[in-house]
């Protein structure tokens, strides 16, 4: 069977040698005209040596596993990653069970047959033997007894654990995904130490567990779907299966691809998995190891990733992670249940993304590298003092790159500025200033609270409440145990019902992925409202808590600035007899616990185990655990606040009962603040302004020269002036016609304006329901003439004191919408005609390759057009010019290299341009036309030059042999 498998490739791979020829030189154009990418490891290949490319892919996983050559192996994190791997390897091999007749490999994983994470964790101590193994080192260094070791574990859990034959159980994760993963890496490590029955037998294990790669499929989505191509790309690496490559090259092109729905990144920087989980810091992290892979393997192969989808990646990078990255840490809003892990904080997670941002880099143009690295290296300076990220590196060879990078004096680290992030689609908001970052985490009937599963985040009840982080220069506020003891029913920013609740646990009736999974796993609001608008590095944000599984209720906003961050609650309402509270703050202190407290100029709570209350408060100051980290708290209508100073007492395996190693118990200091607005209650509220990286002098003085007017505070709207920045918010809760100080709204709408030095005003909207079609927006304000709209505007009038406007808000998915005006009184009504800012369409398709005698139309350029404002254009395309020499059937009669050029327009005239190439050769003898459906092949679509050239001429070749092997399989 093997050798039937093997003479069919060789033949296979005979018959590419025209055809990568072809590919090697549109390849070449490509590079040189279009994607400007490094030539670095591109594969010779105009002998047509396929098994050779295949080849020259698994040397260059293994040298990024262990580095090449020239690697410094005495470059001191490299130096104690080879310790390392030589310390375990010692551990592994003297709790090896070689018994003739044992029924478990080591005695901690014993219960394998119960649980597969035990067969992914067996695989894990082999990976490291194999490190030992191949890394140069003086105990285990291509060592005979270690190398037979190996091949024994191997052996053993084919026979016994993992193999064609057995059935699946358990986690589907560690059979498809876990377990592959690893011992594709092995058999790389190992290749030339094993036969080829071995590899055979291990790569058919996987193909039971991973048949085929489908995308969209329950378990193939978003970072899932990453990692499962990772997965066929290394089995057909090993495997010597250029159809498996190509399976994988194909099917991860649409993890590329934006999402308005589901797993996936969305345009707005937003990341989800699991459906409704907001996840870029986890399975976001894991999305760009496995992308960053599988793009740096397959870079100058036939397979390569093509342009536009690393223009994507290029996207996330400074869009999607560098927002929930804060001096390099991954914000915890966006890491799901693994923030309950005692082994991995958001340095942790950060590490994992800059090793794929740099391996991305590696691949990628000078300019675009030098971006990406100095991002990296301004996070690793911010950082350093917490951790070194290269010491959390898997591959050797990025190690040695980070270092080679930090050394480089060429590349300048990024700067932090003044930005804001409205990441709607997964209900966070991020604001940062030079020293401080602000992160919210909101949810709905969208976007999940919170995510528990496989017994991890126990406690996680209010995690999606409105719950506030601050992060400045204290690093490790929000690591250092910080999870498994802070008091899980006060998270700071949350309004909560005090019940008590019960930890989640799993429920064995729910079948993973359906709604009532849901439900319980990942528990959801009802209203729709969270969300806020974005103007410039301004915003304002908002949710409305109305819980599934309590009754309480709450109108929730933030107004977000430079100096401070104003909150605001209102129709907080709970009629059952629980007390509710608002947590203004719980803050991690020092380790003894020392931190000033100030109210109102006086010190309170001073010790350990103190608890007061303060009536009428109306500002506090808290020492920060690092200088100049001191926070300011302003209660403008005054408040009555609650305090408390203690130590409290965890352990992660209360959190995260996953895992026993985690059963450890742990301690730290918080200070807590918080209003009591009692049980059986009805439209309480509140109001408080965070004042971030303040003196107790600046906060008092801050609290008797306040910038901040509260214009409204109720169950209609939230509205907050800042007199300073000229500025003015709100958020309106309802339907139907409603104003806060100088703005109304049609319905649910959350409005920022803001007066500009020039005498304009720029106006901010967004529907944070997604669910409405437009809205009617008024400003009592003057102006002369409309300078500026987004497309969405409308209807703009410009009246004595009145600006006002349509917005068509059906499917912006919470996106902000501008205008512009100038201010002044008005003149006539042909001065409202502003610049209306429209975007150009887009075309989309692909080169053809045909042979004299081969029908010519415009449909095999697989020819789309899309437009922001028009949506789908792609009926309006015309061919503005074709040079190919056709007949009167539109049949090319003449050999050579043409070009055809199409345009479209949209309604508002913006035209697009794009050309093609038509390559027409002389027809072989005896084979059929290229564009004959029968006998067309899809190979890997690796580029606007190359998708639907690769392959044509080893159609009829491919039939005789069966084409069947090679068929596009049915998704």
């Amino acid at each position: 069977m093997r050798k039937s498998k093997e003479t069919t490739k060789k033949i296979i791979a005979s018959t590419l040698v025209g055809t990568v020829i072809v590919s090697s030189a549109l390849t070449n154009v490509v590079n040189a005209e279009t994607t400007k990418i490094s030539t670095s490891g591109i594969v010779n290949m105009e002998n047509g040596d396929v098994e050779g490319i295949i080849e020259s892919i698994r040397r260059k996983c293994k040298e990024d596993l262990i580095g090449g050559e020239l690697i410094d192996v005495n470059n001191e994190t490299i130096a104690k990653k080879i310790a390392g791997y030589v310390k375990q390897t010692k551990t592994y091999l003297e709790s090896m069970n070689l018994d003739e007749n044992n029924d478990y490999l080591w005695e901690n994983l014993k219960d394998y047959k119960d649980n597969p994470a035990r067969i992914t964790s067996m695989f894990n101590n082999i990976v490291s033997m194999s490190m030992a193994y191949n890394l140069p080192n003086d105990t285990y260094y291509k060592n005979e007894k270690l190398k037979d070791n190996i091949i024994y574990a191997l052996e053993w859990i084919n026979k016994n654990a993992y193999n064609s034959e057995i059935e699946q159980y358990g986690n589907w994760w560690d059979w498809m995904i876990g377990v592959p993963a690893r011992l594709n890496n092995v058999v790389v490590l190992m290749y030339d130490d094993l036969t080829e029955d071995q590899i055979t037998r291990y790569m058919d294990a996987i193909q039971k567990f991973l048949p085929s790669i489908e995308p969209g499929s329950k378990y193939h989505t978003g970072a899932n779907l990453a990692d499962v191509c990772l997965n066929k790309l290394l089995q057909g690496v090993n495997e010597r299966d250029p159809e498996k490559i190509k399976e994988a090259s194909e099917d991860i092109s649409g993890v590329f691809d934006y999402v308005t729905s589901g797993d996936g990144f969305y345009p707005d920087g937003s990341y989800v998995q699991h459906g409704i989980v907001a996840y870029t810091g986890s399975y976001g992290n894991v999305l760009i190891d496995k992308i960053s892979n599988v793009m740096f393997l397959l870079e100058g192969t036939p397979w390569k990733i093509e342009a536009e989808s690393k223009n994507n990646i290029y996207n996330w990078i400074f869009e999607s992670f560098d927002p929930i990255i804060y001096k390099g840490y991954v914000m915890d809003m966006v890491r799901g249940r693994s923030i309950s892990r005692y082994n991995g904080n958001g340095y942790i997670q950060a590490a994992g993304i800059i090793e794929g941002m740099i391996k991305i880099s590696m691949i990628s143009d000078e300019d675009m590298a030098n971006k990406i690295q100095a991002l990296v290296k301004q996070w690793a300076i911010e950082a350093e003092d917490v951790i070194d990220f290269g010491t959390k590196f898997k591959s050797i060879n990025v190690i040695d790159k980070y270092y080679e990078m930090m050394n480089n004096e060429v590349i300048h680290q990024s700067l932090q500025g003044a930005a804001h992030y409205s990441l709607n689609m997964m209900d966070k908001t991020v604001h940062e200033r030079e020293g401080y970052a602000l992160a919210i985490s909101r949810s709905s009937s969208r976007i999940s609270k919170y995510e528990f599963m496989n017994k991890e985040n126990l406690k996680p009840w209010f995690q999606g409440d409105g719950m506030t982080y601050l992060y400045n220069d204290d690093l490790t506020q929000f690591s250092d145990d910080f999870w498994s003891t802070i008091d899980p029913y006060r998270m700071p920013g949350t309004t909560i019902d005090k019940r008590e609740r019960a930890d989640k646990e799993i429920l064995p009736d729910i079948d993973a992925g359906s709604p009532l999974q849901d439900e319980v796993y990942y528990e959801l609001g009802n209203s729709s409202w969270s969300g806020g608008t974005k103007l410039g590095n301004y915003g304002v944000s908002g949710m409305q808590i109305d819980n599934k599984y309590d009754s309480l209720k709450a109108n929730k906003s933030w107004f977000m600035f430079d100096d401070e961050i104003v909150a605001l609650g209102s129709g907080i309402t709970n009629p059952e007899e629980f007390s509710t509270e608002t947590i203004v703050e719980n803050r991690k202190l020092k380790k003894d616990g020392s931190n000033k407290f100030i109210v109102d100029g006086e010190e309170k709570v001073q010790a350990l185990g103190d608890n007061d209350n303060v009536k009428n408060a109306e500002w506090a100051y808290l020492e920060g655990n690092v200088e100049g980290t001191g926070i300011g708290y302003y209660f403008p209508n005054g408040a009555d606040i609650n305090l408390l100073r203690d130590n409290r007492e965890g352990n992660w395996f209360n959190i995260n009962a996953s895992n026993s190693a985690a059963d450890k118990t742990v301690t730290n200091n918080y200070l807590t603040m918080y209003i009591d607005h009692g049980a059986n209650i009805e439209n309480k509220g509140y109001s408080y302004i965070l004042l971030p990286n303040k003196s107790s002098e600046e906060v008092e003085d801050y609290a008797n020269n306040s910038n901040i007017e509260i214009v409204k505070n109720d169950e209609i709207a939230h509205g907050v002036k800042h007199t300073k920045l000229k500025m003015e918010g709100a958020n309106f809760w309802i339907d139907g016609k409603n104003t806060s100080g100088s703005i109304t709204s049609s319905g649910k709408a959350s409005v920022m304006i803001k007066e500009n030095d020039d005498n304009t005003l720029t106006i901010s909207v967004s529907d944070p329901t997604f669910e409405g079609e437009s809205l009617s927006i008024e400003i009592a304000k003057s102006a002369t003439k409309l300078v500026k709209s987004d497309s969405q505007i409308s209807n703009v009038s410009l009246n004595d004191k009145k600006i006002g406007f349509d917005v068509n808000t059906s499917g912006a998915m919470g996106a902000s919408f501008e205008l512009t005006v100038e201010l002044g009184e008005p003149l006539n009504e042909d001065e409202t005609e502003a610049e209306v800012i429209n975007e150009a369409p887009i075309i989309y398709g692909e080169d053809v390759k045909l042979y004299i005698g081969d029908t010519w139309d415009k449909s095999l350029h697989k020819i789309m057009a899309s437009d922001k404002e028009d949506g789908d254009l792609s009926e309006a395309i015309k061919i503005k010019e074709n040079n190919i020499k056709l007949d009167d059937s539109f049949k090319a009669i003449e050999k050579g290299e043409y070009k055809v050029v199409f345009e479209v327009t949209d309604s508002e005239g913006a035209k697009a341009e794009k050309e093609f190439t038509v390559i027409v050769d002389a027809k072989k003898e005896g084979s059929s036309n290229s564009n004959d459906e029968n006998n067309s092949i899809n190979l890997p679509n690796t580029g606007a030059i190359i998708g639907g050239t690769t392959l044509v001429g080893i159609g009829g070749l491919l039939t005789l042999l069966g084409a069947s092997m090679f068929k596009k399989r049915n998704k």
